[in-house]
């Protein structure tokens, strides 16, 4: 499992020192080339109520936050890839609980492998979809624009971009170089 670093991308919120105190859970969007050449995301259904969202879960004491998005890839949705270090944006949703909306930092994870031996947790399911389709799933809107960018971006120039990043020993990926 590898690491590209980033920067923010246009169109998303830019993420000051504040807005990484406050995160209390970092996810994932996970993706993928289709078979038609197109960006496909990876949509996680939510284990306590019936919508989609993307791997995401609670930060460990002193664990790197680019690491936990792609921890929870794994352990919520049985993938590995590439990850970006720097989020690409972040959004807010609210637990079913009295407490104020959790902050979740969001960052670009490209697969590059998936478990065939992998079974999603209770009730949950996997699903493959054209990026451009995949947002209309997603409840928040903030998510929802976040994957919005990947339905915008040029598929083979991503694919390119990623696979000169790999054959690199230090990798310099930029969600703006995907995006």
């Amino acid at each position: 499992m590898g690491s590209y670093s980033s920067e923010f991308v246009r169109g998303a919120e830019a993420l000051d020192a504040l807005s990484f105190r406050r995160a209390g859970q970092c996810g994932a969007i996970c993706w993928r080339i289709g078979t038609d050449g197109d960006i496909e995301v990876l949509l996680i259904s939510s284990g306590d109520t019936d919508h989609w969202a993307i791997p995401k879960g609670d930060i460990r004491k002193h664990e790197l936050l680019y690491r936990c998005a792609q921890r929870h890839a794994l352990e919520k949705a049985g993938v590995t890839g590439r990850i970006s270090k720097t989020p690409l944006g972040h959004y807010t949703y609210r637990k079913s609980s009295p407490w104020s909306p959790l902050t979740v930092l969001v960052h670009l994870l490209f697969v590059e492998s998936e478990s065939g031996s992998f079974r999603p947790e209770g009730k949950r399911q996997c699903l493959w979809l054209p990026a451009k389709d995949a947002s209309t799933h997603i409840r928040q809107s903030e998510l929802r624009e976040l994957i919005g960018l990947l339905a915008d971006a040029d598929a083979p120039r991503c694919v390119a971009t990623i696979k000169k990043t790999l054959s690199r020993s230090k990798a310099t990926t930029r969600p703006s170089d995907l995006l």
